[in-house]
């Protein structure tokens, strides 16, 4: 024997099951077969001149990770191109999971020649969107209405994107200070489906516009709010219109305020306009005042009672009868909880959990800046456990101050 030839028998990589020799003779990489199977997975270099790309392939569920000048599977030397960049695809699940923070964004890095995790663009979007929101809620303050309340949120979410300027940090590229996600993009961003979409937070939604907001829907518009709806518009007044059914406006445990620096009209076009209290209406022009209630109808007035009539006719008394729908009275039990330390401490940022006694129940969350749980509702009055590790507080407390030492 002079010599062998290692693996004289073992054919060439057949990448995609397609294609043969010298067809895809520029083909290279590795390719492995299911032990007593069916299945494969490739790592392929497909070096074809304009069609240059690598896969990560696996069989199961056509799970492929391409990058570069895509393109179909190749039976001959050159196949249709599929796109361009780069596609992570499978017909099974997916999950993109990055512990420290994830940015998914369309802003341009040529050449990779910032860091990965360069959000510049988005950055100053969300600070410009920030100080108009900022500019709006001041003159919404001014007019002594409810200022905006996500500000400080905002404000804090835009420091967290920003680099750490520690000592520690100044040789590492930027990073998040929380477990952030960003979605950025120098054009439009579409979300689409043809059944739901779920927005859910803990504490606060912001949506801001350079321009409007539209929101349109075939069917119906519901808000619900725990505590209180505030609108304000600072140029152009406020429009409700209802093109069939009635508008009604009710104030179920208060009174109802309508004021208007100039003139107030209530006009009805086809039919009647009915005013009615169960005690008195009391109509006030300048010094004078008409009483309507139970004691009859009572004018006062300075000045000249004038009445023109072409005819005067004076009936004996006579009682109206005025029935009224019962307002429902809320019956909402709702609330949240400040997590205070003995010495009247605030708790801030404290996991706790809140268990409702009869049903068992449970909400985990994490105090606010001031040691507030989130708000929790019942429709009736129920026993709740509030559970927090008060201990591991003072202990980390009193690891801190020595180190400091």
């Amino acid at each position: 024997m002079v010599g062998r030839i290692h693996e004289a028998q073992r054919s060439p990589s057949k990448f995609d099951d397609k294609g043969k020799l010298p067809d895809t003779k520029k083909l290279a990489g590795i390719k492995t077969k299911e032990y007593q199977g069916s299945g494969y997975n490739q790592l392929r270099f497909d070096d074809t001149t304009n069609q240059i790309s690598s896969q990560l392939h696996s069989s199961h569920g056509a799970t492929q990770l391409n990058l570069g000048n895509l393109s179909h599977p190749k039976e001959t030397e050159s196949s249709d191109g599929r796109g361009e960049g780069f596609e992570l695809r499978t017909d099974q699940w997916g999950a993109l999971r990055a512990g420290q923070g994830l940015l998914l964004s369309t802003h341009a890095q040529d050449g990779a020649s910032a860091n990965h995790l360069d959000t510049t663009e988005a950055k100053n979007q969300l600070e410009s969107s920030l100080n108009n929101a900022k500019a709006l809620s001041e003159v919404a303050k001014n007019q002594q209405t409810d200022p905006l309340e996500n500000l400080d949120y905002l404000k804090s979410f835009i420091s967290d994107l920003e680099k750490d300027q520690s000592d520690e940090s100044k040789n590492q590229a930027d990073a998040f200070k929380q477990a952030l996600m960003v979605l950025a993009s120098p054009n439009s961003i579409g979300l689409s489906s043809n059944e739901d979409i779920h927005l859910s937070a803990d504490k606060q939604i912001s949506l801001s516009a350079g321009d409007s907001i539209n929101l349109s829907t075939q069917k119906n518009f519901l808000v619900h709010a725990q505590n209180k709806i505030s609108l304000f518009a600072a140029q152009e007044g406020a429009r409700l219109y209802a093109a069939k059914g009635k508008v009604e406006i009710q104030a179920q445990g208060d009174g109802a305020d309508l004021i208007a620096r100039k003139g107030i009209q209530i006009i009805s076009t086809e039919d009647r306009i009915e005013f009615i209290a169960s005690k008195k209406i009391v109509l006030i022009a300048d010094t004078t005042q008409i009483e309507i209630g139970g004691a009859g109808v009572l004018p006062t007035t300075p000045g000249l009672f004038e009445v023109k009539a072409g005819q005067h006719k004076f009936l004996g008394p006579q009682e109206i009868a005025v029935g009224f729908d019962k307002l429902p009275i809320s019956s909402i039990f709702d609330d949240k909880f400040q997590l205070l330390d003995p010495l009247g401490k605030k708790l801030a940022d404290l996991d706790y959990k809140i268990t409702n006694i009869a049903s068992n129940e449970q909400f985990l969350g994490k105090s606010d800046k001031n040691g507030f749980t989130k708000r929790l509702g019942t429709t009736s009055s129920q026993k709740l456990k509030i559970e927090f590790n008060y201990e591991d507080l003072i202990v980390n407390e009193i690891e801190d101050k020595e180190e400091q030492k």
